[in-house]
């Protein structure tokens, strides 16, 4: 063998005369081959004056020196034009329309990502590896919408997995350990979910993918369950797992005012008892309503009973309304009971010479009761309604203890005739609303 097997060098021989002639030549050749850049390679023939080490790529149908050695390189050194056949791989840069050329075995085709579209590996400023087959590394990677085919000013980032069970999503990692992800997490809704140290995970927001319903599972937002208390006292316990509570409570309603008799004035219902909740919950309870006249002819109405005074904690709280006041008697009519007070129903008015009615709904003021028909006497007033609060309580206690007010008694009737007494005001309320 006496010439290299690629670019086809001379070698030098065993007792070779003028070894200096030999290795020039391969000086040459590398010289012309090596960081390969071709000046055009449209031209049929050669140019008029090329200048020395100028190097071309002769097209079809070559003419003149160059016939024959299309697709050859064909460089002009010392005074003449020599060629050199291509192999498969060899890449060149076109001087004239500044791109690269690669020789495919066929013909000089340009290099571009395309070329490489099915490599295996491809590592921007990094090395790629069989796990991450894309590796960029980059202070920002930029996706925009396509502009220049052009495309349709849209623009989509597609993840694909395989089956329900495998997962698609987005990782974020501090010192390659994971702290965040988004995506299809092994299921096929959407999850949200992060990491103090990259093993163990918390699940932050999941999206139902049937009905697009958003669960926290580990949020503040997550409901649980309500517990509600209506009478009495006792202990409220806080469940394992519960983060939060809203805790919501009324405080009872006052009794209605006692219907006149022919004798005696009808008497003051009771004031209705304070909902506690722990030191942090105090809704006061409704006043009663006032009993109708003091028995005598033409009676006075009674007052309406004031609502439970406005509390001192809470987020959101209200105080009660007052009960409705019944009327004076006239010469010809006895005065008309009066109705209770309550957001959510106040005891009914009592007509002449019956009860009034207990509160329809915790917290309500009684009704008064009617007085007697005839001769003319004033029925009684109706209880206030309790206050309310509402309170959002933060990494709850263990437990709290809790009070439901009672209802405020009704007001007793006058004596003589039968007139009839208040209504009994409603007891209080408690709602508890728990939350992880």
């Amino acid at each position: 063998m006496d010439e290299t097997t690629n670019l086809r060098m001379p070698y030098l021989m065993a007792a070779e005369a003028q070894k200096h002639v030999t290795h020039n030549e391969a000086l040459r050749t590398l010289d012309a081959l090596v960081q390969l850049s071709v000046i055009d390679r449209d031209l049929t023939g050669p140019p008029g004056t090329p200048a020395e080490g100028d190097r071309y790529i002769p097209a079809a149908t070559a003419t003149g020196a160059w016939a024959g050695k299309e697709d050859n390189i064909a460089a002009y050194l010392d005074g003449a034009w020599m060629f050199y056949t291509p192999k498969a791989g060899w890449i060149a840069w076109l001087v004239d329309e500044a791109i690269p050329v690669i020789w495919d075995g066929g013909s000089w085709v340009q290099l571009t990502l395309e070329a490489a579209a099915t490599a295996s590996l491809f590592g921007i400023n990094t090395t790629a590896d069989t796990t991450n087959r894309l590796a960029v590394k980059s202070d920002a990677v930029l996706f925009s919408h396509d502009d220049v085919t052009p495309g349709n000013d849209d623009i989509q980032v597609k993840v694909n997995k395989k089956a329900t069970g495998d997962t698609g999503s987005h990782l974020f990692q501090t010192g390659f350990s994971g702290r965040a992800e988004f995506g299809l997490i092994g299921d096929d809704d959407f999850t949200v979910k992060v990491s103090p140290d990259g093993t163990v995970w918390y699940d932050g927001i999941v999206v139902d993918k049937d009905d697009g319903s958003v669960a926290f599972p580990n949020s503040s937002m997550g409901f649980v369950s309500r517990q509600v208390f209506s009478s009495g006292s006792g202990t409220y316990t806080t469940p394992s797992g519960i983060n939060k509570i809203l805790i919501r409570a009324w405080g009872a309603g006052g009794g209605g005012g006692g219907g006149s008799g022919n004798t005696t004035g009808g008497g003051t219902g009771g004031t209705g008892g304070a909902t506690t909740f722990g030191s942090i919950v105090s809704s006061p309870g409704g006043a009663g309503g006032a009993g109708g006249g003091n028995g005598g002819n033409r009676g006075n109405g009674g007052a309406g009973g004031a609502g439970g005074s406005l509390p001192t904690l809470g987020d959101v709280k209200w105080s009660g309304s007052p009960g409705d006041s019944s009327q004076s008697a006239s010469s010809d009519f006895a005065g008309q009971a009066a109705a209770g007070a309550g957001a959510y129903g106040g005891g009914a008015p009592g007509s002449f010479q019956t009860a009034g009615g207990a509160a329809s709904n915790p917290g309500g003021g009684g009704g008064g009761g009617g007085a007697v028909a005839s001769p003319s006497r004033a029925g009684g007033a109706g209880g206030g309604s309790g206050a309310y609060t509402e309170l959002l309580v933060i990494s709850p206690d263990s437990s709290y203890s809790y009070t439901v007010g009672s209802g405020g008694a009704a007001g007793t009737a006058g004596t003589g005739g039968a007139p009839g007494a208040g209504g009994a005001g409603g007891n209080g309320f408690i709602i508890v609303e728990e939350y992880t």
